[in-house]
């Protein structure tokens, strides 16, 4: 086995994982803590420049928060392909780093930021340079073998679950700290100044008051920490959303630095090798190459014995042979697949269809056709375009429910919502996470290894469709909206984790080793789009239905909630089309469902 593609050392396996899944944690925070405090930066903005001091419009809020939200996953879109495409030179680490760079000091300006403007900036600017998903993807493809791919996208989507989880605490417990501090300060005086705990807004200053001035608080303890936020030039008190900021910047820190230190490069050709197919940059990995046509041998035989002069041969080429098979991406499961082909050489490798039935024929021209498409570039193989086209629609019918979900939890029952305020929510989301952390850990990996990628993403999806329409049924009177909503939410983790796990693994499979930056960038950009376009979406979908109801004169708006989850069912349904279609004739060996991964 080549250097170029061996797995890592196993003493280095848990460092180099390590730093990857704390980057894709970090990448879950950054990317959900803005959407939690976006919308007050917006309010607070549109107040700002109100001459008349009033309060803006719903309308106008929630338009621009839409945009700021979409920013970054739209700077990806631009991005993330041609980056994909720059780590197939420059190797994956770089790629990584510098993304973890931009996050640091995109998600400090954001927080610093003075107008709305500048927001949109911050975050436009940090996702035009992280293309760090494609390039850990691609990483985890170059250095595992097929069960421990499964075990590490596992871990990937725990990590990303982590990270959502995180964010919106951080930005809900960090955010405005100067405005916090008084009720920091009535839970202080309430539990060591009055046993009833029935103090009123006077009482409570008075009691402020006269501890400051007989010094048993400090007056910086009152305004919350002294100089950062003195009004009015303390600096929490003039970038109320910095402190989150900072929080996540500093684990983003910690994310280059283990990038930096713990990160080994994958990419084959920026490995140290001492064979000649290394010097050159290239793989040595089994291959096959046309060889001309049958045209010179058809002279001694008809056409019967023959069906199909002209017809390309493949012969095994000597130059690219490992007597070793390889682990990985492109590895294991390449080699085996081309195994199937070894045995239709006879001595002179030359094949010919002399004495077969038609049925043999037809088979070993599938075969055949099959073992072609590999030699075409990534994006002229079906098997790639159509995980490509089924990653993305995956990834817009989760993103589509993400948008929907809050949408609905806190619109107006009259208007088909439940009413919930935000700590209300609060509370199926959080089981949800914990779900996905706990399946992602456990449960996923186990049933990979039974039933393989592609039956774990039709799994994922035909529970898809029922959870979606499961969200709104909380409305109707027999159902306890609590209840249903946690059981909705972890329905969700389960379906979303073998989805989503699923595709990202089968990407891998399918793509070209030599290509798995570009392919895993085209699937970034894919993704950066339909998130760009999601939130916008989401809340257009819910106004159609809103509209659509008024239209046709119903009395009540009230049932227009079951048309949006109902397009997002629809979604997932026509996803299995595109999986489908999906041939993989070494599938089984592929995905190891022989044997689970070993611990």
């Amino acid at each position: 086995m080549s250097d170029s593609n061996r797995p890592l050392p196993p003493q280095k396996k848990p460092r180099f994982l390590s730093a990857l899944f704390f980057t894709h944690m970090t990448q879950g925070l950054t990317t959900t803590l803005p959407y939690v405090i976006a919308v007050y930066m917006v309010r607070d903005f549109l107040a700002a420049q109100d001459p008349d001091g009033l309060p803006p419009s719903e309308e106008h809020v929630g338009a621009l928060t839409g945009l700021l939200g979409a920013s970054f996953c739209a700077a990806q879109l631009i991005t993330s392909y041609p980056l994909g495409m720059l780590s197939d030179i420059v190797g994956r680490r770089i790629i990584i780093i510098i993304g973890n760079i931009s996050c640091v000091i995109g998600v400090l300006f954001f927080g610093l930021s003075s107008n709305y403007t500048h927001a949109v900036l911050s975050r436009f600017a940090a996702g035009l340079f992280n293309a760090i998903i494609g390039a850990e993807k691609a990483m985890i493809g170059e250095s595992l073998d097929s069960a421990q791919q499964a075990k590490a996208m596992g871990h990937i989507s725990l990590m990303w679950g982590i990270g959502t989880m995180i964010g919106p605490t951080i930005g809900g417990l960090l955010a405005n700290p100067c405005d916090s501090t008084r009720g920091a300060m009535r839970w202080w005086i309430m539990n060591n100044n009055s046993p009833s705990k029935n103090l009123n807004d006077s009482t409570i200053s008075a009691v402020i008051a006269n501890s400051t001035s007989s010094g048993t608080i400090s007056s910086g303890s009152v305004n919350g920490g002294g100089g950062v936020c003195s009004q009015p030039d303390g600096l929490f008190f003039r970038k109320p959303y910095f402190l989150p900021c900072v929080a996540a910047s500093l684990l983003s820190m910690v994310a280059t630095a283990l990038t930096i230190f713990y990160l080994d490069e994958t990419l084959p050709r920026m490995k140290k090798r001492g064979d000649i197919g290394g010097s050159v940059g290239g793989t040595r990995r089994r291959g096959y190459m046309p060889l001309g046509s049958r045209d010179t041998r058809a002279e001694s035989l008809n056409d019967d014995d023959f069906n199909g002069v002209g017809e390309v041969q493949l012969i095994e080429t000597a130059l690219q042979i490992d007597n070793e098979v390889e682990d990985g991406v492109g590895g294991k499961e390449r080699v085996a697949v081309e195994e199937d082909y070894d045995g239709s050489l006879d001595d002179n490798n030359i094949t010919t269809n002399h004495n077969y039935s038609e049925e043999q024929r037809a088979t070993r021209s599938e075969k055949t056709a099959a073992h072609l498409e590999l030699s075409l570039p990534w994006y002229k193989q079906r098997n790639v375009l159509l995980c490509l086209s089924g990653y993305s629609l995956i990834a817009f019918c989760f993103i589509l429910l993400d948008e929907l979900i809050p949408i609905y939890a806190s619109a107006r029952v009259i208007d088909g919502g439940l009413g919930f305020p935000t700590s209300k929510l609060a509370s199926p989301l959080a089981f949800g996470g914990f779900i996905l952390v706990v399946w992602a850990l456990f449960g996923f990996p186990w049933m990979h290894a039974r039933l393989g990628a592609v039956k774990c993403i039709t799994l994922g999806l035909i529970q898809t469709a029922p959870m979606a329409l499961l969200i709104p049924c909380a409305t109707l009177s027999w159902s306890p909206p609590a209840a249903t909503m946690w059981l909705a939410m972890g329905f969700k983790a389960i379906a979303g984790t073998n989805a989503f796990t699923g595709c990202i693994i089968l990407v891998n499979v399918v793509a070209p080793k030599e290509s798995l930056g570009a392919v895993n960038g085209v699937g970034q950009t894919l993704a950066s789009a339909v998130r760009a376009a999601g939130p916008a979406l989401g809340g257009l979908f819910w106004a159609w239905s809103l509209t659509l109801f008024k239209y046709l004169g119903f009395e009540s708006s009230w049932g227009h909630q079951f048309l949006p989850f109902l397009f997002g069912a629809m979604v997932a349904l026509a996803t299995l089309g595109v999986y489908a279609k999906v041939k993989l004739p070494m599938e089984t060996r592929i995905i190891g469902a022989s044997s689970p991964p070993s611990s």
